[in-house]
């Protein structure tokens, strides 16, 4: 299910009611100004938000979405505000946690172990020599990450299913989808 801390669309993020009830949003607001906060909520989103379609740092190995989204898409931020201060590493992890449901973790774990089989891979000398040859090793590591391909894959599906469901008042369950260019919500 997507948490809809902030309120994003294509000009950025926008306060919500989420901001102002969660202390340590409210703090960022409240000490670095409202345009700056909504550029680090924009940021935080480019870190959490695993949509493809709305995100285009969502392929982006884990290890450096942060800093790479921060340093691209708002550069003076890094200027303006203390990137090193507890109540933001506090907020970036709190922002992680709410957007993590089960099956966001399991592609992220997926995702994760796939980007570090495929480094492996990416810097790993082939040898074909009969004293050190690695060749079975590398044909084991290709065919796990065939397999973590489809295990993403299906992961992944499953996941973009989760991001569109939402959840009503009275606990009504909603699924929002695009028809001809605009949001058609089922019930």
């Amino acid at each position: 299910m997507k948490v809809n801390l902030f309120d994003i669309d294509e000009n950025g993020a926008k306060l919500t009611k989420h901001v102002y009830t969660i202390w340590y949003l409210r703090e960022i607001v409240s000490k670095y100004g409202e345009q700056n906060a909504l550029k680090l909520f924009k940021v935080f989103d480019f870190v959490y938000n695993m949509n493809v379609d709305e995100n285009p740092f969502a392929n982006l190995p884990e290890e450096m979405k942060y800093e790479t989204a921060l340093r691209t898409a708002y550069p003076e931020l890094i200027v303006d505000i203390d990137m090193d201060d507890i109540i933001i590493e506090e907020a970036l992890q709190l922002v992680g946690d709410l957007y993590e449901t089960p099956k966001y973790r399991k592609y992220k774990a997926l995702k994760i172990a796939y980007e570090k089989i495929l480094k492996e891979v990416q810097f790993e000398q082939v040898s074909l020599r009969k004293e050190d040859g690695n060749t079975a090793e590398y044909k084991k590591a290709i065919d796990f990450m065939t397999e973590a391909e489809e295990a993403m894959a299906r992961a992944y599906s499953e996941l973009e299913k989760e991001m569109t469901k939402t959840v009503r008042r009275g606990g009504r369950e909603s699924f929002d989808r695009r028809e001809g260019g605009k949001d058609v919500e089922l019930q």
